[in-house]
């Protein structure tokens, strides 16, 4: 017998000392750069993508996974196409299959997931790590004092621009909202579908059945629909940017 999605995420967490909280995130691919390390070793964490928000991201992930399996001669076809949409029937299918995989292949020795994930610093800790000289520092000064100095009172024009900015961040936390509000609904309707499914699995074959047709209806998309390359940090960030100074003279 399968097991729950519940007991394969607790698994998952546990090997890999992430915080997976949805089967549908096993779409993106990292996780299973821990899973088939566990088994082999070896796996290039540098080229594994832990903060990946689009799908041509997952997809770099993915084609490290498909290596272990050219690698290994793994004799499983992956639906990359599928998994990367992040849906829960694909990824829970795929994520079962890996569990048995692992079964029978772990070999028991204690994996330290932690440790075999590269730790990159940003590139502002690395700048900030440089040492700075006396000149540099009396040119900071300086260059501090003449800034201030020359600072004048808030323009009006730069005070309703930056309210405009205020408003249009409000919006997109508004938008948000929102959108995590449908997606909540959408995602507990798949759920309890999915559950169904699990009961009469004949009810996923036959595309006559209520449920089959309700199922279809979440998983369409428009004719040449594309998933965003942006998300909404990255929208905020964006507006938070065009934060406007006032003048200088």
């Amino acid at each position: 017998m399968s097991e729950s999605r519940h007991e394969l995420l607790a698994w998952l967490n546990q090997l890999t000392s992430l915080d997976i909280t949805k089967v549908e995130q096993c779409g993106k691919g990292y996780v299973y750069a821990h899973v088939f390390d566990s088994i082999y070793g070896g796996v290039p964490f540098r080229k594994i993508n832990f903060n990946c928000n689009n799908e041509y991201q997952y997809i770099q992930n993915w084609r490290v996974i498909q290596s272990i399996f050219t690698q290994h001669k793994i004799d499983k076809i992956i639906c990359v196409d599928r998994l990367i949409k992040c849906k829960f029937q694909d990824n829970l299918e795929f994520l079962q299959w890996v569990k048995k995989f692992w079964d029978q292949h772990y070999n028991g020795v204690e994996y330290n997931a932690l440790g075999r994930r590269e730790v990159r610093p940003s590139i502002s800790i690395a700048c900030s790590a440089r040492p700075v000289s006396a000149h540099n520092m009396q040119n900071r000064k300086t260059l501090t004092v003449n800034t201030t100095s020359m600072r004048v009172s808030p323009n009006p024009t730069t005070t309703f621009l930056n309210s405009q900015i205020q408003a249009l961040q409000e919006n997109v936390a508004g938008l948000e909202k929102e959108r995590d509000f449908y997606f909540n609904k959408l995602r507990d309707i798949e759920i309890l579908i999915q559950a169904a499914i699990d009961v009469d699995p004949s009810a996923a074959q036959n595309e006559e059945s209520l449920l089959k047709q309700i199922q279809n209806i979440l998983y369409s998309t428009e004719e040449g629909f594309e998933v965003p390359d942006i998300n909404g940090d990255e929208i905020n960030k964006q507006i938070e940017g065009l934060q406007i100074e006032d003048e200088t003279f």
